[in-house]
């Protein structure tokens, strides 16, 4: 029986097939009945062309494979340069859904390509952007016009960024689309969180400064007659003192130099960095500045047990630099030296050498030294240093600070080295031709 029927079907297909034979003859006996009439020579004319029409169609094909192999190279170039761009590349529905997302922006949010499609974009994105993120969808798919904005986002891990939006509407058949590009914006918005921070720093740093400049002047010029008029009480020209009255003009006078020295301190730091300081760069020799500012500080010593000493380079050693703050550096240091002597007394040895194309100028002590955590803060502005007996002087720890300051004006550097309870030694390195 199943013989049979496979034998039927074979039948049948082999009558459809001699069927079509024969339509397929018939219709070209019909094409060549009027090809009988023709002359040899219009035969050959015809073929020619048949030949020619089928070169052409055989070149038609090959051009068409040609497009057709450049616009699959092309739609695998697009597909890579879609899926591998720089910046991620989102479309959304007007609900905020997403229908298709490259690479890109998948990495960005850490989770597959796949489960993103038909999730709302807002899951994505802060508390507080949401709002901003669905304004800009409504805008782009009402107004047709490239809109931007700014949001925060939050990836799979919980790490928030923030990136910036560009948006197009987009029209398929009867529905509209959001196509959105998406750029990281996190370095940038770090960058201009720090330059606004620096900006308000320096903006007030200088209100700071010229505030400071300007009340120093106040004060210092009603300071100076109090000490003026302290002296002349002092040497006792209007009369004598008893004892008591001595102790208070004492006590005045001392107290009157002490806020001179501060208020001075504060209009030299003003100055500094308000960008007053003034520099006149001329030829100074080392040595000769030392000598003076030994003769101012001479007394001061003395009053505290303090032996000084010079220990020079046989040559007379010059560079180019500022000789007024070189020798505000010099006292400073001198007078840090000796404000922080031993109660005994002791020894303050300053040195110079030439090496290297600078000036060494050391100012070494026998005071109370420094311990090596607390040299960091030595030099920062308003610090004086907790550890030790040092917070039994007084000071604003000013000097230290307006010191470094002034060195690194003139083109040097300082450091120091120091031993707890036996001494301290600053080191000067200053440019012999001065500031490069």
């Amino acid at each position: 029986m199943l013989s049979l029927n496979i034998n039927m079907k074979k039948n049948l297909k082999s009558a459809e097939s001699n069927g079509l034979r024969k339509r397929a003859e018939d219709a070209l006996q019909e094409k060549t009945e009027g090809l009988q009439d023709l002359s040899i020579r219009d035969a050959r004319s015809l073929i020619h062309e048949l030949q020619v029409h089928q070169i052409e169609l055989e070149m038609q094909n090959e051009e068409l494979r040609r497009v057709q192999k450049e616009l699959e190279e092309s739609r695998y170039r697009y597909s890579d340069l879609y899926d591998f761009a720089p910046v991620g590349y989102f479309s959304f529905d007007k609900n905020g859904l997403i229908i298709e997302v490259n690479l890109t922006g998948a990495k960005k949010l850490g989770i597959e390509r796949t489960f993103l499609i038909n999730k709302p974009f807002s899951l994505f994105i802060l508390s507080g952007s949401k709002d901003v993120f669905y304004l800009h969808l409504r805008q782009v798919l009402s107004t047709g016009i490239r809109q931007t904005c700014e949001l925060k986002l939050v990836d799979k891990k919980g790490v928030q960024f923030d990136v910036q939006l560009e948006s197009l509407s987009v029209r398929k058949g009867n529905i509209i689309h959001c196509r959105t590009a998406i750029s990281d914006i996190t370095e940038r918005k770090i960058f201009e969180e720090l330059f606004h921070e620096n900006e308000s720093l320096i903006s007030t740093n200088k209100t700071r400064s010229e505030f400071l400049l300007i009340m120093s002047h106040e004060l210092r010029t009603p300071l100076t007659s109090i000490i003026g008029f302290s002296i002349i009480l002092q040497d006792k020209t209007h009369g004598e003192l008893n004892e008591e009255q001595r102790f208070f003009v004492d006590t005045i006078l001392k107290s009157s130099k002490h806020l001179l020295d501060l208020i001075n301190n504060f209009l030299d730091l003003a100055k500094i960095e308000a960008g007053k300081q003034e520099m006149v760069l001329e030829e100074i020799y080392v040595q000769d500045v030392i000598n003076e500012i030994f003769e101012i500080i001479r007394e001061n010593a003395k009053e505290h047990n303090i032996i000084l000493k010079k220990e020079f380079n046989q040559e007379m050693l010059s560079i180019q630099a500022d000789r007024r703050s070189l020798r505000q550096i010099l006292f400073n240091l001198l007078s840090n030296a000796i404000k922080f002597s031993k109660k005994e007394g002791g020894i303050i040895t300053i040195s110079t050498k030439k090496e290297n194309g600078v000036v060494k100028i050391s100012v070494a002590d026998t005071g109370i030294g420094m311990q090596e955590e607390d040299l960091p803060r030595l030099f920062q502005k308003f610090e004086q240093l907790d550890s030790g007996i040092s917070r039994k002087y007084e000071g604003t720890g000013l000097g230290l600070a307006i010191t470094k300051q002034l060195i690194e004006m003139l083109g040097g550097k300082i450091r120091v080295e120091s031993n707890y309870g036996h001494g301290s030694n600053f080191i000067v390195l200053l440019p012999i031709g001065g500031k490069k």
